[in-house]
Parts: C-alpha cells; structure tokens; sequence
C-alpha cells in the first residue's frame, strides 16, 4: 500500500465514525447492486468535505486512485 502510515490512520479516523453509523453489512443489504468498489468509495465520500479536502491537498501529492482504493479496501474490508 504506497499510503505513510500517520495518512493511514488519518484516513480510518475519517472512515471509521462512518462505519459506525452504518455497517458495511447494512449497507450492503440497502444497496445490493452495489460494487465493492462503489462501497468503498461511498463510505470515503461520506466522510464529507474534510476526507475529500486532506485526499486533494495531502494524498493525491504521491497516491493516485489505485493506490486510495487499495487503502479503502483495508480499512472498508470490501
């Protein structure tokens, strides 16, 4: 995974109170069609504003998107 680890676990503090609120399981039978890739990615969107803002300014400077979904699969679990 090409994410430091202080990114890391920056990114699960903004996921994990998402997951929380609503369990990967649940969401799963609400949205059934869903990839997992579409999981992964709705639950680092609904981090909101803040997630996005440190994925812009701090993470696109040496990630790309390869390499934030393989960091929301650890942390989503999907």
């Amino acid at each position: 995974m090409k994410i430091t680890d202080t990114d890391y676990a920056k990114l699960v503090d903004l996921i994990k109170p998402v997951m929380d609120r609503m369990p990967v399981v649940d969401y799963r039978t609400m949205n059934p069609g869903f990839s997992d890739k579409r999981v992964r990615w709705d639950y680092f969107h609904a981090a909101g504003v803040t997630a996005l803002k440190f994925l812009c300014d701090d993470l696109y400077k040496y990630m790309n998107d390869t390499h934030m979904d393989t960091a929301l699969k650890s942390i989503v679990g999907v």
